[in-house]
């Protein structure tokens, strides 16, 4: 049994790069809508292991960790 290689075509080699393309579309549009909440959620639980309070921001993606312990309580 010999084993010939096969010459690829424009028209596969076409649909092959259309196949990747919207592949790699896809990929950065689950990435860009959701990346935001992955990133809160890491974010969130480092807060937890430094010993921080994890503040929600307006958007997804903006929470930070503050320093709880240097706040000074003034009450008016």
């Amino acid at each position: 049994m010999s084993k010939r290689k096969k010459k690829m075509t424009t028209s596969q080699l076409i649909k092959d790069i259309v196949y990747i393309s919207l592949v790699a579309i896809l990929f950065f549009v689950i990435v860009f809508k959701f990346g935001g909440y992955a990133s809160d959620f890491i974010t969130k639980s480092s807060c937890k292991a430094v010993d921080e309070k994890y503040i929600e921001g307006k958007k997804p993606g903006e929470g930070i960790c503050v320093n709880i312990h240097d706040q000074i309580d003034i009450k008016k």
